[in-house]
């Protein structure tokens, strides 16, 4: 489905894993380069039956792996809060090389829990946030990772890339 399209319970679920697939991509001949198909998003259902939408908007190539995706929660059944997204997340230097600061605009005082997830979604940092929070990234595999900040009235992700 294009990726203004929100409606996704409409749609039936594929249990299938590899349902995604290689077609969000394709390689141009001509210009002897990847090219993303952006128009397309993607709903993919965790086990907490949690809701995501997926857009690629990125791909380095087979050789490295390396893509991004703009990922934004759907519905969530495992949050006993409305998701709240304003874009009040900024993430700097990203991409980061040896430590992030993580800010809530125009909310120097935020209080709540700044996660840290692989692109596996597996949790590699997990800390409360009292106001801006910086983070040693020092120790972690290059790659792509999402930052969650998050209380009771928010929950905001961004994308983070460590080199």
């Amino acid at each position: 489905v294009g990726p203004d399209f929100d409606d996704w319970i409409s749609k039936p679920f594929d249990s299938l894993k590899n349902t995604i697939g290689y077609d969000w991509k394709s390689f141009d001949m001509q210009t002897f380069s990847w090219v993303v198909d952006d128009s397309i998003a993607f709903f993919v259902k965790d086990d907490n039956d949690d809701v995501y939408k997926l857009v690629f908007t990125y791909w380095q190539g087979s050789s490295t792996g390396v893509f991004a995706m703009n990922k934004s929660i759907v519905s969530s059944s495992s949050i006993q809060y409305d998701v709240i997204s304003m874009n009040n997340l900024t993430i700097y230097p990203n991409p980061s090389v040896g430590y992030v600061n993580v800010k809530v605009a125009n909310n120097d005082n935020f209080k709540g829990q700044v996660v840290l997830t692989d692109i596996s979604g597996r949790m590699v940092y997990e800390s409360e946030i009292n106001g801006n929070h910086q983070i040693n990234t020092s120790g972690f595999n290059t790659g792509m990772y999402f930052i969650t900040v998050s209380n009771s009235q928010l929950k905001e992700t961004s994308r983070l890339i460590v080199k």
